[in-house]
Order: C-alpha cells, then sequence, then structure tokens
C-alpha cells in the first residue's frame, strides 16, 4: 500500500498552525493600518497647508491642493481596504481560537 504524499496532522496542531498564521497576517495588516494613518494624518496637514497657501497668500496655484484631495481619497480607500483585510484575518485567528478552546 502506498502511503498519502501528505502525513495527516492532528486537528490541534493544525488549528494552531494556522492560528499562528492568520495572527502574524493580522499582526502586518496591523502595521500597513498604522501606517496609512499616519500617511492620512499627514497628507490631510499637507492639504490645509496647501489651501492656505493657494487662497490665503495666492502665491501656489489654485489646483495643487485639488490634487492633494485626490491623494489624500486614495489613502482613505487604501486604509478602508487594509482595514478589511486586517479584520478578516482577525476573524479567521477568532475561528481557530474558538476552535482550539473546543479541543482543549
Amino acid at each position: 500500500m502506498s502511503e498519502p504524499a501528505t502525513p495527516l496532522m492532528d486537528p490541534h496542531s493544525e488549528y494552531t498552525s494556522r492560528l499562528s498564521q492568520f495572527e502574524e497576517t493580522s499582526r502586518r495588516w496591523s502595521q500597513r493600518e498604522r501606517l496609512l494613518s499616519h500617511a492620512r494624518l499627514a497628507m490631510f496637514g499637507a492639504t490645509l497647508v496647501l489651501v492656505w497657501l493657494a487662497f490665503g497668500t495666492a502665491t501656489l496655484a489654485a489646483g495643487w491642493p485639488g490634487i492633494a484631495v485626490l491623494l489624500f481619497v486614495g489613502l482613505v480607500i487604501a486604509h478602508d481596504r487594509v482595514i478589511q483585510r486586517r479584520r478578516a484575518a482577525d476573524r479567521s485567528a477568532g475561528f481557530y481560537r474558538h476552535g482550539l478552546a473546543r479541543l482543549e
């Protein structure tokens, strides 16, 4: 008789392995989320400065704040997608955490 190509793991080991993977994935998405949050804050501040320069002092063309707003909106969209992916990883980790609790 031939042996299976991949050895079967016991459920506890498999759930522990998958939990670890999803926790690591969640940690990486959390780091990206924090980075994008800071980028959004910086872009918002830069946009305010550009608005002031364009309309308050008239030293800058009026189109520059519009470009900054578009970049800010892009960061908001990217940040939302990262949050969704981090939450999905958190839900998956919770699933395996709950499964491990049932196995113990």
